[in-house]
């Protein structure tokens, strides 16, 4: 995998490796959401977006140390 050197370190995978898809739990706003809503809102959805990033991140992070063990 190659991973760049920018904000979101996105993570490119080799031709016909494996991946995982990381889908976490919708953060829906009301239309009419004041500041106080809105904030609340956004970090909630930051919060979700931690989550699944340390989720898929542990998956690979755990792959790699199996795979230098071989």
């Amino acid at each position: 995998m190659t991973r760049l050197n920018s904000w979101d370190r996105f993570i490119f995978p080799h031709p016909f490796a494996r991946a995982i898809c990381q889908v976490g739990k919708a953060v829906s706003v009301p239309a009419d959401a004041d500041d106080r809503v809105l904030e609340a809102k956004r970090q909630e959805l930051e919060n979700e977006l931690r989550r699944i990033t340390a989720e898929a991140e542990s998956f690979f992070d755990s792959k790699e140390k199996s795979d230098q063990g071989r």
